[in-house]
């Protein structure tokens, strides 16, 4: 135990020795998020939306960036994250032997490994904007909750592995607090289909990087 605890502090004092001499630097970053999605079915007969309420998951991974001058810096962001959200929706279903209305409440989970990779324009010391594109891989979906009407009840969870890419168009800023720890405010916006449908998500990351 005390070997890898002085192999890891080794590793860090390393980082922070290198990154203290050179454009390239590294540090830790995490937060929570804010999830919801616009689903829409383009076809006739099922032509519908479902729009889900935002609901609070986290985040966590490290950053490594490039200073090209001390107004512009390119930045990647591997990360994990667990984004969740509240869906309400309405829709008659066959149950106990008739087609009856039942109302659906459930809250939805995704899992999964992030890149952002995004530039950084510095409008001064403190205060800096940031845009790019964000690379997710989807590796489970999780949710739980009930169906119910006047005279039913059921209580519901299930998760199921996938294996899912997609892509995010990301804006924001950063507010340095001081050399090393800087907070974090991003918009992601990804459009993408899945099973003949139009899924629209919107993401809010509030973060704290730390560079070491």
């Amino acid at each position: 135990m005390r070997e890898k605890l002085f192999i890891i502090g080794f590793l860090i004092l390393s980082l922070s020795t290198y990154s203290q001499s050179s454009k390239i630097k590294f540090g830790l970053k995490g937060g929570m998020n804010l999830f919801n999605f616009r689903i829409e079915q383009p076809k006739e007969y099922l032509k519908t939306e479902i729009n889900s309420k935002f609901n609070v998951g986290f985040f966590a991974g490290i950053f490594v960036n490039y200073n090209f001058n001390n107004k512009i810096r390119v930045q990647i962001e591997p990360n994990f994250q667990k984004k969740q959200t509240e869906i309400s929706i309405s829709r008659k279903i066959g149950i106990l032997y008739t087609d009856q209305d039942y109302d659906i409440k459930k809250i939805f989970s995704e899992y999964s490994f992030e890149s952002p990779l995004i530039v950084r324009l510095a409008l001064n010391k403190k205060v800096s904007l940031e845009g790019g594109f964000n690379f997710v891989y989807i590796f489970k979906e999780r949710e739980n909750g009930n169906i119910e009407n006047e005279n039913y009840f059921e209580s519901f969870e299930r998760s199921r592995n996938i294996n899912e890419f997609e892509t995010g168009l990301i804006i924001g800023g950063l507010y340095n607090i001081s050399n090393n720890i800087g907070l974090n405010l991003r918009y992601n916006y990804s459009l993408n289909q899945k099973d003949e449908e139009f899924l629209n998500k919107r993401i809010i990351n509030i973060g704290i990087e730390y560079q070491i």
